[in-house]
């Protein structure tokens, strides 16, 4: 009988070790190992490189002297046609860009029609139209820019340059691109003058520069007297680039244009001119081996 009752007292007391501390640990050692191999799992998602359809550095605003489009996955510059007007791939630029000095505007990147900068200012230089014409506004940071350079020509070289004409509305562009169609026929227009809404001119970023060498026109022959020849070989100094440079109208759609400087901020200007490419390939990055 006491033989019995032990044994029966020895199956119960299993039970409960079982049942009590068996059970609990087996329990949690599955927990456990189920929350290293989650844990394992998300690690390994966050390691992978986040794929953007376009792609730079990732701060845009006022001080911005990086890409205006967000790295990994970007496409070069070879991947669009930038010298036509396509319908079907034009892109309208994204709001969180719009306050890059990068902002890319051409054939295929348009701005919206009731865009227009928030700090423009009239730069204290001297006009060719003579006095304060308001259409020489740009945005504050590039008009400095632009006073900089101006002086600079002045007193390193002894020359005088001229602003022509700085930010310039939708309206304002839709009327002078009508104007280039009616006097030079719709082909020469699109060469020449860009459609409202792909006009940097709307950014408050670009200047048209001339000189009283050339008569204070617009014209290739600015590229030969010594006021141009300063521009294009010093711009790069004070922020701006010759945004349309002579030989590339097959990557940026407009023809060569020595007077048109547009700001983007000292580094990417430097760099654009020492690598002699143009704003698109900044943009969308040259390929290896193709930077001249």
């Amino acid at each position: 009988m006491a033989v019995a009752t032990r044994s029966r007292y020895e199956m119960w007391m299993w039970r409960r070790i079982f049942k009590r501390i068996i059970i609990p640990c087996v329990l949690f050692l599955v927990l456990l190992i189920g929350l290293i191999l989650g844990l394992r799992s998300c690690g390994s998602d966050d390691d992978e490189p986040q794929q953007t359809p376009y792609s730079s550095e990732t701060d845009v605003n006022d001080t911005d002297t990086t890409d205006t489009l967000p790295v990994g996955g970007q496409p070069t510059y070879q991947d669009f046609d930038f010298t036509t007007y396509n319908e079907d791939a034009i892109v309208e630029i994204d709001a969180a860009y719009l306050n890059s000095y990068l902002v890319l505007v051409n054939k295929i990147f348009r701005l919206s029609e009731d865009f227009s900068p928030q700090d423009l200012v009239l730069p204290e230089v001297l006009s060719a139209g003579g006095g304060d014409n308001t259409n020489h506004r740009m945005r504050e940071t590039a008009a400095r820019a632009l006073e900089d350079m101006f002086n600079a020509a002045r007193v390193e070289e002894g020359l005088v340059l001229w602003a022509v004409s700085g930010y310039r509305s939708f309206e304002e562009q839709r009327s002078k691109h009508q104007y280039f169609i009616d006097t030079n026929g719709y082909e020469t227009a699109e060469r020449m003058s860009a459609r409202p809404g792909h006009s940097e001119h709307q950014t408050g970023l670009v200047m048209d520069v001339t000189a009283a060498s050339v008569d204070a026109l617009l014209t290739e022959e600015f590229s030969n007297v010594p006021e141009g020849v300063w521009l294009r070989e010093n711009a790069h100094r004070f922020g701006f680039i010759i945004r349309y440079p002579y030989g590339r109208m097959n990557l940026t759609g407009i023809v060569y244009e020595p007077w048109h400087v547009r700001y983007v901020g000292i580094e990417a200007a430097t760099y654009i001119f020492e690598n002699n490419i143009v704003l698109e390939q900044y943009i969308f990055p040259v390929p290896r081996g193709e930077q001249s």
